[in-house]
């Protein structure tokens, strides 16, 4: 049985056909999260903003002109190692996950609301990335996509960049919420 949060579905509410209702409603993990790839781009940051550090601050003593031209990278430094994790954060605490009979909603943003809708059909290609705990994510796309861009899609957190294929990141009970959208594709293949 799924779980339906008032809250949650009053934001989905006005994005919703007049014969539609909610099946399931869900938001990704909150919080600071870690993926595998910071592995590696962690210790890359930095170094990054550390040497623009350093390089800034040498070239102050050069000249003040100068050690202008780093500043962009001590920046992009600081993005990388630290505030990447908070833009995450934030857009997971401004996005909501819907679940109907007829499509998935994805509804993201505060201020510049953006609503993905997805109608579940027997061609919608799914995959589940589950963890112990039950939390997993639901990517919506091909799968061939999802094998060549799986890694590349933890890179592109930069602002006002999407990642490449739509998911449903980080949920609760991802198993049941995947086995349920097999349930619907079945049904909907059935009454074609």
């Amino acid at each position: 049985m799924l779980f339906i949060d008032n809250l949650l579905q009053k934001e989905l509410d006005g994005y919703l056909d007049r014969d539609e209702r909610l099946l399931w409603v869900g938001k990704p993990k909150l919080g600071i999260h870690f993926q595998f790839i910071d592995i590696f781009l962690i210790p890359f940051s930095a170094v990054w903003f550390g040497f623009s550090v350093v390089w800034v601050t040498l070239a102050a003593q050069e000249s003040i002109h100068f050690s202008l031209f780093g500043i962009p990278f001590v920046f992009v430094g600081f993005y990388m190692l630290i505030g990447r994790f908070f833009v995450d954060k934030r857009k997971r605490d401004n996005t909501v996950y819907g679940l109907t009979a007829k499509r998935i909603l994805i509804k993201s943003g505060k201020n510049k609301v953006s609503v993905q809708s997805f109608p579940i059909t027997d061609q919608l290609q799914l995959d589940l990335i589950e963890t112990q705990d039950g939390r997993g994510s639901i990517t919506i796309g091909s799968t061939v996509d999802t094998i060549v861009t799986g890694q590349f899609n933890q890179l592109n957190q930069f602002p006002n960049r999407e990642k490449t294929l739509p998911m449903l990141d980080q949920i609760t009970d991802a198993r049941t919420v995947f086995n349920q959208i097999l349930r619907l594709q079945k049904e909907t293949h059935e009454n074609s």
